[in-house]
């Protein structure tokens, strides 16, 4: 698969959305030490890039857990696996993919709307029903939800929970 920066919905720290051309999906694509925003903090030793592909491997094998978990499933998007990325085209039609790690992306389906970090809630205040919920994504082995954000936090029955991993991945204690 080839995507491209007019795909793109969203930048992060570690990794950019881009939303699929029929837009039922998207795709977290990780990126690398040389991309532009890594070069500007100087986040471009090698052990930064072995932590963003940490990070990767445990989101994908907290999706894993929660597709197999019907208390869960029903309030995280659907997850279609690690995704093949081949390259990555900017505006002008020139491979950019030397600034991503393209074994580092995965598919979930497409959530329209705007999302909530859980963070924002003042002193963990949050909904009841998203307190159960995280309980129950910590009891099956979802460890780490404090970048988790959610899309229709109030909404007890169509509420979904992104950005979460099954353990923190800690920063690098020394440069190489």
């Amino acid at each position: 698969m080839v995507l491209n920066l007019q795909q793109r919905i969203q930048s992060g720290a570690y990794s950019e959305i881009f939303r699929s051309v029929d837009g039922k999906r998207a795709f977290k694509l990780f990126i690398s030490g040389a991309h532009p925003s890594n070069l500007s903090q100087g986040l471009t030793n090698p052990v930064h890039d072995l932590q963003r592909r940490n990070t990767f491997t445990a989101e994908c094998e907290a999706y894993e857990i929660a597709m197999a978990d019907p208390r869960i499933s029903c309030h995280v998007p659907h997850f279609y696996g690690r995704a093949e990325v081949n390259d990555i085209l900017d505006e002008r039609g020139n491979s950019i993919a030397t600034d991503y790690l393209l074994d580092c992306s995965y598919s979930m389906e497409y959530l329209s709307g705007t999302d909530m970090k859980l963070g924002s809630y003042a002193g963990q205040n949050y909904p009841p029903h998203i307190a159960e919920f995280l309980k129950d994504m910590e009891a099956s082995g979802i460890g780490y939800l404090l970048d988790a954000s959610a899309f229709m936090p109030d909404d007890p029955e169509s509420f979904r929970i992104i950005d979460f991993a099954t353990r923190k991945i800690e920063a690098p204690s020394h440069e190489m």
